[in-house]
C-alpha cells in the first residue's frame, strides 16, 4: 500500500507536500535502480522532515499485476502491464507506454483516492534525489524539466511538420511526464488524452518514425498543450551528466543517470545498461581529472550499495 505522510506538527504552514510517485517495471534492471532511488528518498526525508517531501509510492507495472520481491521493502501499488500487440490495451512494441497505462490504473485505485497530499512528484527509477525540490506547482501550472531534445527546434526539418499536425509547435512546452510536480487532479485529467495520443502517434507511421524513443513524452506534452496546460519549465530540476560529466550540481534537485559516463583518455567508464540482468558492484575510483558530478554520482552509488550490505543483490518480499 502507498505510504502517506501528513505534515509533522513542528513544520510551518508554508509547507506544500507532494507525494513521490516512482513509475517502475518488473525485472532486475529497474529493481536495483528503484532500491537506490528509495534509499536516497528515505535519507532526505529523515534529514529534512519539514521539506516538501511527502509519502512515497512505487507504481509497479508487471504481467497480470504480479507482486515482486520488493513488496516488503518499498511501498507499492501494483498495476497490470500492457499486453503484446497493437490493440487499445497493447504496448505496440513500446514498453514505455506502460507509464500512462499504469497511471491510468493508479487513479482508479483506492490508494489514489485516499492520498493525503494534493500534489504528486513523478520520478523514474534512475533518479537520484540530491535535495528535496521545493513545490512551486499550482493547481493550474505544473513544474517540469526542460529537455533540450523535447522541442521541434531540435530537428525542425523532421519534427516540425509532425508536431504541427497535432498542435502549434511553438506552443508546446519542452517537457516530459517526469520529473514532474503536478496537482493530482490536473494529472488525473491529463491521463486519458495522454494515453489516447500515445496510441494515435504509434499508429501514425510518420509520427512513430519521427518521434522514436521519446514518442510517449511527446504524447504527454502535446496532450498538455492541447488541453491548455502550460508548465513552469526549470532547467535545474535535474542534471543529466554524461560523458565526462559537469562541474556544478549545486543548483540541481535530481541526478538523472540516463547517459553513460566515459572519461576520455582515462580508464574509466560506466553505464547502467551493463547491468540489465544483474546488480552493479561498487563503482571503481574515478581518475583524478573526473568532474564533480562524476564524483558525486560514484559517492552516492557506492554509499547506497554499502548501506545495503549483504542485502544488495537480494530482493526480499
Amino acid at each position: 500500500a502507498a505510504a502517506a505522510s501528513p505534515p509533522p506538527p513542528a513544520c510551518g504552514a508554508e509547507r506544500r507536500p507532494y507525494h513521490v510517485l516512482l513509475t517502475a517495471a518488473s525485472g532486475t534492471y529497474q529493481e536495483w535502480q528503484t532500491r537506490i532511488a528509495y534509499h536516497y528518498y528515505r535519507q532526505l526525508k529523515a534529514a529534512q522532515p519539514c521539506s516538501d517531501l511527502g509519502g512515497f509510492t512505487r507504481l509497479l507495472s508487471t504481467p497480470d499485476g504480479r507482486p515482486d520481491g520488493l513488496m516488503g521493502e518499498i511501498p507499492t501499488v501494483l498495476t497490470k502491464q500492457l499486453g503484446a500487440g497493437r490493440c487499445d490495451e497493447c504496448s505496440h512494441g513500446f514498453v514505455v507506454m506502460n507509464r500512462p497505462w499504469s497511471l491510468r490504473q493508479y487513479f482508479a485505485s483506492k490508494e489514489a483516492a485516499s492520498l493525503a497530499e494534493d500534489y504528486l512528484f513523478v520520478i523514474e527509477t534512475d533518479h537520484l534525489l540530491l535535495r528535496p525540490p521545493r513545490n512551486r506547482a499550482t493547481e493550474a501550472s505544473p513544474v517540469a524539466f526542460g529537455f533540450y531534445y523535447m522541442t521541434y527546434k531540435y530537428d525542425a526539418r523532421k519534427l516540425g511538420p509532425v508536431i504541427r499536425r497535432w498542435h502549434d509547435p511553438d506552443d508546446v512546452d519542452p517537457v516530459g511526464p517526469s520529473p514532474l510536480i503536478v496537482h493530482k487532479a490536473q494529472l488525473r485529467g491529463l491521463i486519458e488524452p495522454w494515453w489516447r495520443l500515445c496510441l494515435e502517434l504509434k499508429r501514425d507511421r510518420e509520427a512513430d518514425q519521427a518521434l522514436g524513443w521519446v514518442l510517449e513524452m511527446w504524447a504527454y506534452t502535446l496532450a498538455a498543450a492541447r488541453t491548455g496546460v502550460r508548465h513552469q519549465v526549470h532547467k535545474t530540476f535535474q542534471a543529466e551528466p554524461g560523458g565526462a560529466g559537469i562541474y556544478n550540481l549545486d543548483d540541481h534537485d535530481i541526478y538523472h543517470y540516463t547517459f553513460d559516463l566515459d572519461q576520455r583518455g582515462q580508464d574509466f567508464s560506466w553505464s547502467k545498461r551493463h547491468f540489465m540482468s544483474r546488480y552493479p558492484p561498487r563503482l571503481p575510483e574515478p581518475p583524478r581529472s573526473a568532474k564533480p558530478s562524476t564524483l558525486t554520482f560514484i559517492k552516492m552509488m557506492n554509499g547506497a550499495i554499502d548501506a545495503f550490505g549483504d542485502r544488495w543483490g537480494v530482493a526480499r518480499g
